[in-house]
């Protein structure tokens, strides 16, 4: 009997792990195209994986992080609005001070810049986890967006 309850609860952990959202580029794809997103798979200059996407009319991308063996322990989602002139510090500083989650900056010609690490470590977040997390990250493009006035 007890090897019968240990070859159950050993069939069980894949179901449980598959639950799991680990640093899997291939499992990143699945979740943004479930919700709706068109996906680029690349590979950035060091390597590792990218992908890029869009959510309404944003274009974004995910670089993934410390690769070495095995799924990424981390993510980078970020997103760059090209401006016709430079924009003035005061405004991201703004965003920065007023939002959580995730950071805003200029970049080296004077763009805004929105970006949101995702740490998912060795064993990774729950779907509903990433799911949420997603969703912050739309919000948040979208909010940005508008306190920029792009």
């Amino acid at each position: 009997m007890r090897r019968l309850t240990a070859s159950l609860c050993l069939a069980l952990l894949p179901i449980t792990a598959s639950a799991q959202v680990l640093g899997d580029p291939d499992v990143i794809e699945i979740l943004l195209k479930d919700a709706g997103m068109p996906v680029v798979r690349e590979t950035d200059s060091f390597g590792d994986p990218l992908i890029r996407s869009a959510t309404d009319d944003i274009r974004f991308s995910i670089s993934f992080y410390d690769c070495d063996d095995g799924p990424c322990d981390s993510l980078l989602f970020y997103a760059g609005f090209d401006s016709p002139r430079p924009r003035n510090l005061t405004l991201v500083n703004d965003w920065n001070r007023d939002y959580r989650f995730a950071k805003a900056y200029l970049d080296t010609e004077g763009d805004p810049v929105i970006e949101m690490d995702v740490s998912l470590d060795a064993d990774g977040i729950g779907r509903r986890n990433f799911n949420s997390i997603l969703d912050s990250w739309k919000s948040l493009l979208s909010g940005f967006r508008d306190h920029i006035n792009w």
